[in-house]
């Protein structure tokens, strides 16, 4: 694999105490990247294990974690504050998200169907925005938007989680034409089934995850390391002309509906 794709350049990323967003940030950090700045509502991930500024630490790139909850819009502004103090922010990945068991649509409440779509689209809108604030006047820069192939296909069960993650989809689009012009690049990310956290709940029974593997084109759930490659290919320079994307990284997951 190349290396030093990120030599020189400070990264965000939102939701990178575990899962892909840490994925991303360690695979940010072995591409060069001079800082990476970790926002998450708190720095660890599974007890006993090292963080991800731990992780950092063994490498040449600085981290920095900020306490940030995404769906309040001034702690993503300080977080973009402090990737600016840094050197100035090159790349933001708007990575952290909530996928939490819900009821049945009809009796779906408020309160859920809010908080799911506060963290998601919100925190994703919060990213962009702060982003987007200190990159213009440098006429440079990468948003990285964390969507999934759920916003490419809807399923039931998950009208909220799909309707965020379509949200984040139409609103990678409609950045990257407003901000291409001042050279900031907006492209999407829409995984398949990972091995995180978030998706053991739903093949937590071997059969399940058999059943799932099945559907899958490349008849395996994907690891978070690959969905980390195409964040490093988006945010660097060999994706100079690539502005609007929706990348799926999902096996053909989402071809397969």
């Amino acid at each position: 694999m190349t290396t030093g794709l990120l030599a020189g350049k400070v990264a965000l990323v939102t939701g990178a105490s575990k899962g892909i967003g840490r994925a991303i940030a360690l695979a940010f950090a072995e591409q060069g990247a001079a800082a990476v700045v970790l926002a998450d509502l708190a720095p660890d991930g599974e007890p006993g294990e090292p963080t991800t500024a731990d992780l950092i630490a063994e490498t040449a790139t600085k981290a920095l974690f900020v306490p940030c909850d995404v769906s309040c819009s001034a702690e993503v502004d300080r977080a973009v504050a402090a990737a600016e103090e840094l050197g100035g922010l090159d790349v933001i990945v708007n990575n952290a998200g909530i996928s939490p068991p819900v009821p049945p649509f009809p009796d779906m409440d408020d309160a859920t169907f809010a908080r799911i779509m506060e963290v998601n689209l919100y925190g994703t809108f919060y990213g962009c925005r702060a982003a987007a604030r200190v990159m213009r006047p440098r006429g440079a820069g990468s948003i990285i938007n964390m969507s999934s192939i759920a916003g490419l296909v809807g399923a039931a069960g998950n009208c909220a989680y799909a309707s965020s993650k379509g949200g984040i989809r139409l609103l990678t689009y409609a950045l990257a034409v407003e901000l291409g012009a001042l050279g900031i690049r907006v492209n999407a990310l829409h995984p398949g089934v990972i091995d995180t956290d978030m998706s053991r709940r739903a093949f937590a029974d071997p059969a399940v995850r058999e059943a799932i593997e099945a559907h899958i084109p490349s008849a395996r759930v994907g690891g978070a390391e690959e969905v980390a490659r195409a964040a490093v290919f988006l945010a660097s320079d060999l994706s100079s002309y690539v502005n609007g994307a929706s990348q799926t990284v999902d096996g053909g997951l989402a071809i397969a509906f």
